[in-house]
């Protein structure tokens, strides 16, 4: 079962649908975009993603060391074109994006399998962004920080871990955690690939059911 954290003081309470920036990647992050998009008080007005081929997306640390078919690639500009929407796949801290970003004008950015920094972006916002990152039942979310949670998380010899959306700090997985899916086994050694194809429906469900939920307590949707 998911359980949600306390969060932040009501400050905003839109009649429009509370514009969206989702910058993510591979299957988790598709699932997450299906799982916004599919919400009608929500609208994607931008999207970011990965491009493997980039090294400004840390590619051999991250995901993308397990496998980057074109496929996988794929899994979000290919959410994001059923939508009528383009994924940006260069830098997002300069002028050129951040001149799409003024013109797209989100209200809230979610972030979830992403590989670069978000800096100027989250200014943008005013801080009023949500990371969702894979975490140790019991542990503080720094024990998996970083480019390779999973192989933290076998390092401090997990048996289960979950998922938490926390808040966007400018720092890597630093902010406070709001919620969290259920528990499952990590993946096996070799076996990373399969775990995130095995648990994108319950990524899609946890960010379909949990995120208006924060956004709420949060006082950004009515």
């Amino acid at each position: 079962m998911s359980d949600l954290r306390g969060a932040a003081p009501v400050t905003h309470t839109p009649t429009q649908p509370l514009r969206v920036a989702v910058f993510a990647s591979h299957l988790h992050g598709a699932a997450a975009l299906v799982a916004v998009l599919a919400n009608p008080a929500l609208r994607v007005v931008l999207v970011a993603t990965d491009d493997p081929s980039n090294p400004i997306c840390n590619p051999t640390r991250r995901v993308w060391q397990h496998g980057a078919s074109d496929e996988l690639r794929d899994a979000v500009p290919a959410v994001a074109r059923a939508a009528g929407l383009s994924a940006w796949t260069g830098g997002i801290n300069g002028d050129d994006f951040m001149a799409q970003v003024r013109v797209a004008s989100p209200d809230v950015l979610l972030a979830t399998v992403f590989g670069q920094r978000i800096l100027a972006p989250l200014e943008y916002v005013a801080g009023r962004a949500y990371n969702l990152h894979p975490t140790v039942p019991g542990l503080a979310l720094a024990a998996t920080r970083g480019a390779s949670p999973f192989e933290r998380a076998a390092a401090v010899g997990a048996s289960r871990v979950r998922f938490t959306i926390h808040r966007m700090t400018p720092q890597f997985d630093a902010g406070e955690e709001l919620a969290h899916s259920p528990e499952v086994a990590p993946p096996k050694p070799g076996a990373v690939l399969a775990f995130l194809a095995a648990t994108s429906p319950m990524i899609g469900t946890f960010v379909a059911d949990l995120f208006p939920v924060i956004l709420r307590r949060d006082g950004l949707l009515v």
